[in-house]
């Protein structure tokens, strides 16, 4: 999000989570209505093969996050984190 400090300096401020909402949603329906219009405006689909995700990379993705979520159900959360 513009005009936001990077994860970096909120981690350094001592910001212990990050919360982005409904941006990666709202960033995928932003792609899927410019897909959507280059398809039925140009007739052309660029854009669902330029910027696809492989499926491995969606799963490699997946078993990190559930590595990461593993390590952190063993760890004590934060006083006043939540």
């Amino acid at each position: 999000m513009k005009g936001v400090p990077r994860v970096a300096e909120l981690e350094a401020l001592g910001v212990a989570r990050v919360s982005v909402g409904s941006s990666l949603h709202r960033a995928a329906m932003g792609f899927m209505r410019r897909a959507a219009k280059e398809f039925l405006t140009e007739g052309i689909y660029d854009a669902f093969t330029d910027e696809s995700v492989s499926y491995a990379d969606l799963n490699g993705l997946l078993v990190r996050q559930r590595r990461h979520l593993a390590r952190d159900a063993r760890r004590k959360p934060a006083e006043g984190c939540w």
